[in-house]
């Protein structure tokens, strides 16, 4: 194989990794607009999602839910702020998706980092959801 050929698994994870990055900039996006059904919509009927704990929450226990149910109610519970979220970098390995980016909360001027660990379904659908956050923001010395 030359450099500039392209096999079927090369085009099927090139796909899967579009997929994964616009359904994650929709999730996000969703987020911001407070339209939480539609954030939701994004992850599977029996998704597992695990977040770090919103701030203001009595305690330092990881978020999680177990089924789009139990998440939408979560994301209804969650404190209500317009958070600007930017996804930078993803990758795709089979069902696996790992997407990592940036926020800030211009309220607060909070900003931060984070990396999401996510399991994908055939039809792109998130399956599976394991967030880490990083504040003040991770930086990245370019050489």
């Amino acid at each position: 194989m030359t450099d500039h050929q392209v096999t079927d698994d090369d085009a099927r994870t090139r796909d899967r990794r579009r997929d994964a990055l616009e359904r994650a900039r929709r999730y996000f996006n969703d987020l911001a607009r407070g339209d939480l059904e539609a954030a939701a919509a994004c992850f599977t009927d029996d998704v597992f999602y695990s977040h770090p704990p919103y701030r203001g929450d009595p305690t330092d226990d990881r978020r999680v839910a177990y089924g789009r149910a139990a998440l939408l109610q979560m994301l209804h519970a969650r404190e209500n702020v317009w958070v600007d979220f930017s996804v930078e970098h993803c990758a795709v390995f089979e069902d696996q998706c790992f997407i990592e980016g940036t926020y800030v909360v211009p309220s607060t001027s909070r900003k931060g980092s984070f990396v999401s660990s996510i399991r994908l379904t055939d039809d792109g659908q998130f399956r599976s959801y394991l967030a880490y956050l990083s504040e003040p923001p991770a930086t990245h010395a370019l050489g």
